[in-house]
């Protein structure tokens, strides 16, 4: 049933403003305060060309006046408030709530400036109304694909949603990371963000930080200050090759339904890699895998939960991680225990967790300390079993008979350190310390690369033919930035200097294009052999330059600027020795 068969006939008259009231349904929810400025200036010259859709306001018992309640114009009235009227033509119709909350839905939907996260949840919105993405579509007017797809976005975590309204990151990013659980959402964005931020490093500061990068370039992006998070095609490398958990680790029963009910079978779940072809086919994934790391270890702690109840809750839990720590025996209230660990310990606590190197494998009645254990945990670090093949694979669940009485002569303890991670002492330097180094590195190395980087590529500009510059552009493209560093102008000026550039000069612009951003220099390039200037070596071959000639001038003339500069900077006064009252020196 179509809105026109069970809307009334339209009433349009002018309403005061001030009886309009919000949709509380109102799907959109950010409006774009300068876009708005100018709809006001143009409302103010013009007039309103399309009038607001409104219906009679529930609940108006006790009302002088009759009010009314927006549903498609809450920009609009916006608008004419701004522009100084009182009153706005409004169409009345009448309309049940839900009736409403579509037809405020499918207009919005129909604004260009609708944001990708808004359309998702109109989206979804809709699809709780009409069942299928068909349907939605139909409504809609849009392809079944791109309902689909924006269907998706609502899985979304908060920070991710947060990256793409500031626009770090694309929608296309967005729709590969939403298939993921929140843990592997968060550990991805920072990846996609800054691949050298740290495991520590909460995803809320690689944001800020990017965030924060983004503006500068945006304001001189000619000047060096360019960011942009990795690729698409890069990203989702990464995700096939580091995100989900292998399901062949899990010791329960994928077939277990009930083991945490409220999500079912992982043989069947949408978090499968395997049983969700169409959300994860795109991904080079051999293996069945889970795309939600928190679902996977929920399931791992109600799988030993199992297995420290069948011990009749006595046995103590387990962890292959090591440590060289000796164990610090927490009080616990279990009367179970042998007398010697009671009178040793105070009695365990079977809610810690003894690590490797804290317990030793003992048999029955080889002392009076040995106690059933449960593993909690796997004997790798690889979540998706990429470490050691030729390490037995250890799995939560495992009984074991161990002794972890520090004393035991029967079973003494080797505490020895971890094989893996620093050396003890050892400072870590931290992210933000990072990114200050690199910073200071970054502008000691441009400051004298790129003064050698321009004068190369003059010469060559000097030498070389348009049947030269045809021939090795046309091999390649690049982006606009490299044109407004080349020609020293900002980004947003690139498209009307090429507009507006003679046919003699499209030559030279292909040139820039092409070569123009390996003028400026890049932190990964100072360990690099060549210093990054490879590209402009092979360009300087082709035009009949000689490089080492010209970077060997520049070199030198730095070199005398800087002599220069401490030859004028002054000199640190000389202390001067003090004679004694008998006329000998004091030193």
């Amino acid at each position: 049933m179509t809105a026109a068969k069970i809307i009334s006939a339209p009433d349009v008259r002018e309403i005061p403003l001030d009886l309009l009231d919000d949709n509380p349904l109102n799907p959109r929810r950010t409006i774009d305060e300068g876009a708005l400025a100018e709809l006001a200036a143009s409302i103010q010259q013009s007039g309103l060309s399309q009038s607001l859709l409104v219906r009679p306001a529930p609940d108006q018992d006790g009302l002088v006046e009759e009010r009314f309640q927006i549903v498609c114009g809450h920009r609009r009235s916006r608008a004419c408030a701004l522009a100084g009227m009182e009153t706005a033509r409004c169409e009345v119709r009448e309309m049940t709530d839900a009736e409403a909350a579509e037809i405020a839905l499918v207009d919005n939907l129909q604004r260009e400036d609708v944001g990708a996260l808004e359309e998702a949840e109109a989206f979804g919105a809709l699809l709780a109304l009409h069942g299928t993405v068909e349907t939605v579509a139909a409504r809609v007017g849009k392809d079944v694909g791109h309902v689909a797809k924006r269907l998706k976005l609502r899985t979304l975590g908060v920070w991710q949603r947060d990256a793409l309204h500031q626009k770090l990151i694309t929608v296309d990013h967005a729709l590969l990371l939403a298939r993921m659980g929140t843990e592997e959402q968060d550990a991805a964005l920072k990846w996609a963000l800054d691949p050298h931020a740290g495991s520590k490093t909460p995803v809320d500061k690689v944001i800020e930080a990017s965030a924060e990068t983004l503006a500068e370039g945006r304001k001189n992006r000619y000047l060096g200050f360019y960011w942009e998070p990795e690729s698409v095609k890069q990203l989702k490398q990464h995700i096939e090759e580091t995100s989900g958990r292998k399901l062949s680790r899990a010791p329960w029963d994928l077939d277990d339904a009930q083991l945490v009910a409220e999500v079912g079978a992982c043989s069947s779940c949408p978090s499968n890699t395997k049983a969700n072809t169409a959300l994860f086919a795109d991904l080079a994934i051999e293996e069945a895998t889970c795309a939600d790391g928190a679902c996977f270890e929920q399931k791992r702690e109600a799988y030993v939960q199992i297995k420290l109840q069948e011990t009749a809750g006595t046995a103590l839990r387990l962890s292959w991680k090591p440590t060289s720590a000796p164990p610090r025996m927490q009080i616990g209230t279990n009367d179970s225990l042998p007398p010697i660990l009671n009178k040793a310990m105070k009695t365990v606590k079977l809610s810690q967790v003894f690590k490797a190197g804290q317990w030793i494998d003992a048999k029955k009645g080889s002392c009076s300390n040995v106690l059933a254990g449960i593993t909690v945990d796997w004997n790798d670090d690889a979540m998706r079993g990429y470490g050691n093949t030729n390490k037995k694979l250890r799995k939560p669940g495992e009984k074991l008979l161990v002794c972890v009485a520090p004393k035991c002569k029967a079973h003494p303890k080797a505490w020895e350190k971890a094989a893996h991670g620093h050396s003890a002492g050892e400072k870590q330097e931290s992210w933000e310390e990072r990114q200050a180094r690199e910073k200071k590195e970054l502008a000691a190395f441009a400051a004298t690369e790129e003064p050698l980087r321009r004068a190369l590529y003059d010469a060559i500009l000097a030498k070389i033919t348009p049947e030269q510059i045809k021939r090795t552009v046309l091999e390649e493209s690049r982006e606009n930035y490299a044109l407004a560093v080349a020609l020293r102008i900002s980004s947003a000026k690139v498209q009307s200097h090429i507009l507006a550039a003679p046919a003699a000069e499209l030559d030279m612009l292909m040139l820039h294009s092409h070569f123009g951003g390996e003028l400026k220099a890049t932190h990964y390039e100072i360990t690099q052999k060549d210093k990054g200037r490879g590209k402009l070596h092979e360009l300087a071959k082709i035009a009949g330059v000689n490089p080492d000639a010209i970077i060997q001038r520049i070199q030198q003339e730095q070199k005398a600027a800087a002599k220069k500069v401490d030859a004028a900077a002054p000199k640190p006064k000389k202390a001067v020795a003090k004679k004694s009252a008998k006329g000998g020196r004091k030193s």
